[in-house]
């Protein structure tokens, strides 16, 4: 049987139970993807699961190492560098950040990407 291309998997197809702004931050399965456009409830649109994007960090965290793995705190969207509960790993760093910093750019990376670095 010859494999056939279903989709290119730097976005999935995503309808929300409730609307979602452009930039929200979307948890599905194993995937932690964000939205480019603004998608009606019940309305299907596309979820981004690859690319470089900016996220808040607390200040006072300092993100020195360029691809280092980073998890994003499912309760208030912010990137932390360890996993102490609560949250899903999200990527890895793109660009350092001081600690002074509010945000970080960091490379979607879906779980496989992750497993074992």
């Amino acid at each position: 049987m010859a494999v056939s291309l279903v989709q290119e998997g730097d976005a999935f197809d995503y309808t929300p139970p409730m609307a979602v702004e452009a930039g929200s931050i979307v948890l599905f399965g194993g995937f932690v993807g964000v939205t480019s456009r603004p998608i009606a409830a019940g309305e299907r649109g596309a979820v981004s699961i690859r690319g470089v994007y900016r996220f808040l960090k607390n200040v006072g965290t300092a993100f020195a190492t360029v691809g280092a793995r980073v998890f994003l705190t499912t309760w208030t969207g912010v990137v932390v560098p360890t996993n102490p509960g609560g949250t899903v790993a999200l990527g890895k760093v793109f660009k350092a950040a001081v600690a002074a910093d509010t945000t970080v750019d960091v490379m979607l990376c879906n779980q496989d990407d992750l497993t074992g670095t």
